[in-house]
């Protein structure tokens, strides 16, 4: 598929991807259930859904560092956290395809 921009610029598009999380779909349940799972691994204490609209943006990583307990925000577990995230969230989402 070809789109002219101005007459003088052509680009040829193989594929176009959306960003849905959020945007087309609202999926603040799913990732907070994601969110959750981690810190019920990790052992921490888990937030109600609706505190997960103050959380997200910028991230699975940044997500991970906004849900963690204060005294508990270092690298390792701040990063262990997020790849348990992106494995439930993914995970949620192999489910449902």
């Amino acid at each position: 598929m070809a789109f002219r921009f101005c007459r003088r610029l052509k680009i040829d598009f193989q594929a176009v991807l959306f960003d849905l999380d959020g945007t087309l779909l609202d999926t603040l349940a799913d990732i907070a259930c994601a969110a959750n799972a981690g810190l019920r691994e990790l052992g921490f204490p888990t937030h109600p859904v609706e505190s997960y609209r103050r959380f997200v943006g910028d991230g699975a990583g940044s997500l991970a560092l906004r849900i963690m307990p204060e005294g508990h925000q270092d690298d390792e577990t701040v990063e262990r956290c997020s790849q348990i995230i992106a494995a439930q969230h993914f995970a949620y989402l192999a489910a449902i395809i």
